[in-house]
C-alpha cells in the first residue's frame, strides 16, 4: 500500500540532525550575516575563505601586508603593517554588509570579494588608493 505524499508548509524552517537549519523540503539556507536568509544571486563567499596573507600596492600607502583571520562566517580581522616614509601597524575589524560579499569596518572602508566559476577568490579593486591587492 502507498503512502500517502507528505505536504510541507512554504516557510518552516527547522533544524536538521546536524544542527544545520532547513527549509521544509530540507534544503540547507544560508543567512547573510544580517540574520536573513542569503538571497542574492550568487554564492555566498564565507570569512573564512578569504584567510590568509595579502599584499597591496598602491598610491597611498605605498604597500602594505596583512593577515585576514576570520571570525565566523561574517566578520573577519585584517592586521598588518603599512609603509610609506616609515613602518605603521594597524588592526582592522570588518563586518559583511548584509546579502553581499562585502565587508566594512567601523569606518567608512570596504572589501568587495568575488568568486569565479573554478571557485577561486579574488579582492574586487574599491579603493583608488590600492592597484594591487593579492594573497601572498
Amino acid at each position: 500500500m502507498m503512502q500517502p505524499a507528505i505536504m510541507t508548509q512554504p516557510g518552516v524552517v527547522s533544524i536538521n540532525a546536524a544542527g544545520q537549519m532547513v527549509d521544509a523540503d530540507g534544503i540547507s539556507l544560508v543567512m547573510d550575516g544580517g540574520g536573513r536568509v542569503w538571497s542574492a544571486p550568487y554564492s555566498k563567499i564565507m570569512a573564512n575563505e578569504v584567510d590568509g596573507c595579502y599584499c597591496h600596492l598602491g598610491l597611498l600607502p605605498v604597500w602594505a601586508a596583512a593577515k585576514l583571520t576570520s571570525e565566523g562566517e561574517d566578520t573577519y580581522t585584517e592586521s598588518g603593517v603599512f609603509g610609506w616614509m616609515g613602518i605603521w601597524p594597524y588592526c582592522t575589524k570588518f563586518r559583511r554588509i548584509p546579502n553581499t560579499n562585502t565587508f566594512r569596518d567601523d569606518g567608512c572602508a570596504t572589501h568587495k570579494w568575488s568568486k569565479d566559476t573554478t571557485g577561486q577568490i579574488t579582492g574586487i579593486n574599491n579603493c583608488p588608493t590600492i592597484c594591487c591587492m593579492s594573497k601572498c
